[in-house]
């Protein structure tokens, strides 16, 4: 049985009706004799080769186009690099208790001021205010306080050295990636490693 067609491609989830045949997009409409060619087909046992935009018809068979199938892998692979840093930027957040954006923007001030504390060195002007406004008035409760961010702070570099170490990781498998299957099982273990290291950290 000599097999002409091939599924139609899939758009935001949804597979387009019709079907091609030889190469050309087919509707799905039963007064066309190639569309119903290809119900006759079915009906014999006969399932279309999935949809690959990299396969063109020939004039016999669909064979692969060696430039479309380069333009679909570096297509792929640019895809691929945006999700790693999102899931990157997600696997940070998460390990960190997901922090607002306004209590991110104190932490540079708040390192400062805890790095001055512990090193007996004057505050700031901005960092004086902020112990004060923080109810930090005598020296052992500021002492207190400022080992408790250098441990979080710590801790916080920590994690991110771990998730950018999985992320360049994934970076770099994905550029060498033969194939979209090489791409799609480096983005599964870069989840799965990520994952595994969440739950170390976590215990």
């Amino acid at each position: 049985m000599h097999n002409i067609y091939m599924k139609m491609p899939t758009v935001a989830g949804v597979r387009m009706p019709g079907i091609i045949a030889a190469g050309v997009q087919v509707p799905q409409d039963d007064f066309n004799d190639v569309w119903r060619g290809f119900q006759a087909f079915v009906a014999s046992g006969g399932v279309p080769h999935p949809f690959d935009a990299t396969q063109q018809w020939d004039g016999d068979a669909y064979v692969r186009d060696t430039d479309l199938a380069a333009q679909a892998l570096a297509e792929a692979k640019k895809l691929a690099l945006h999700r790693v840093d999102a899931f990157h930027a997600e696997i940070v957040q998460s390990l960190v208790d997901n922090p607002t954006q306004v209590e991110k923007d104190t932490w540079a001030l708040k390192l400062e001021t805890a790095d001055a504390i512990a090193a007996g060195a004057a505050l700031s002007t901005a960092g004086e205010q902020f112990v004060t406004a923080a109810g930090l008035h005598d020296e052992a409760a500021r002492q207190s306080w400022a080992q408790a961010v250098l441990v979080n702070a710590a801790a916080y570099a920590r994690v991110v050295g771990l998730a950018e170490r999985l992320r360049d990781n994934a970076r770099t498998a994905i550029r060498a990636a033969r194939d979209e299957a090489d791409i799609a099982a480096i983005l599964t273990a870069q989840r799965q490693s990520a994952e595994k290291t969440a739950a170390a950290l976590q215990r």
